[in-house]
Parts: C-alpha cells; sequence; structure tokens
C-alpha cells in the first residue's frame, strides 16, 4: 500500500489510505489495488475455485466504482482493482487462472512470476510506457468476459487479460 501513496504523492497528488472508506466521490480519482479473491456471486457464479474473498470489501468497492462511473471520475484498477472494475461493469471473472488456463499467475516465496505483456498501440497505457513490458503476477483470477464501455489494452502470452482502459469512461 505504501507503494500506491508513495506514487500518488510522488506525482504531486495527496494519497488518501482507507481499507473501508465511506463511499464518496469527494476525491479527485480513485485507485483500488490487489488482494483477495471477488466473490463469484457479483458475478453470477456459483463458487468454483475462489478462493479468501472479502464480501465486506466487495460491496465497499462496488459501490464507490458505481459513484465515481457516475461522476465520470477517474478509477485506476490494479490487479483486483481492475478485476472489480470488470465486474462492477457487468463482466466476469476466471475463478482459478491455474484450474482453467492451465498456468500459473502467482509468484510464491522462492520464485517470482514475471511475464512480458503486449499492449494495444491505440491505447493510453502505450503511450506511457510503448508496446511491451516485463510485468510481476500475483493474480489468482482474471477477467472472462469484458464489463460494458472496456476494451482491453494487454494481454499477456496465454491471453489472459492483463489491463484494460474504459471506452468513454476515465477507467484504466
Amino acid at each position: 500500500l505504501q507503494y500506491y501513496i508513495d506514487a500518488v504523492n510522488a506525482a504531486g497528488g495527496e494519497a488518501i489510505a482507507k481499507y473501508l472508506p465511506d463511499i464518496s466521490t469527494d476525491y479527485d480519482g480513485l485507485i483500488l489495488c490487489g488482494g483477495n479473491d471477488i466473490d463469484p456471486k457479483y458475478y453470477h457464479q456459483e463458487k468454483n475455485g475462489s478462493v479468501n474473498v472479502d464480501s465486506q470489501r466487495d460491496t465497499v468497492e462496488f459501490a464507490l466504482l458505481k459513484a465515481f462511473v457516475d461522476a465520470g471520475k477517474p478509477i485506476l484498477g490494479i490487479c483486483r482493482g481492475m478485476q472489480s472494475t470488470n465486474v462492477a461493469l457487468g463482466g466476469t471473472l476466471i475463478q482459478d487462472i491455474q484450474q482453467y488456463l492451465k498456468t500459473n499467475h502467482q509468484s510464491n516465496f522462492e520464485k517470482e512470476c514475471f511475464h512480458e505483456i503486449k499492449i494495444s498501440k491505440a491505447s493510453d497505457l502505450s503511450s506511457a510506457i510503448g508496446i511491451r513490458a516485463i510485468v510481476n503476477s500475483y493474480h489468482h483470477q482474471c477477467i472472462k468476459t469484458l464489463g460494458d464501455n472496456l476494451r482491453i489494452v494487454a494481454t499477456s502470452h496465454d491471453g489472459v487479460i492483463e489491463a484494460i482502459e474504459g471506452i468513454k469512461i476515465p477507467v484504466f
């Protein structure tokens, strides 16, 4: 969490970090970071591989996402935050990447998991960092179907969606 706070502050912003904040759009933007799996009830599935769900966090994040989308304010979703954004906009998730795709996107204490992503040339992300990047990986879940008003802007070699952007909404 401190990395996010330091990055926002270094960019001239003022980070306000709260685990379960009040539902308010009094802030200039919303950053949702990584964490536990999202409860599959939010994307109309039975539990089949999801672990360590935090329904209280899910409830607050989905309310915040709706409020920020409705207010037209920017949202940055990192890992779980990207997945939450997708679900909030009507998308679904693969509950267990390794079970579904037979590939590993999780680090462990002995070995870090890094891989290359390919980034769409026609994206804000490519304008910021180019069309390829090496990223660390620590996901248990990933996007299956894309939510409304979203587009895929980066994928890994095995097709896992690594970045999305909003279409006519400030979602990154």
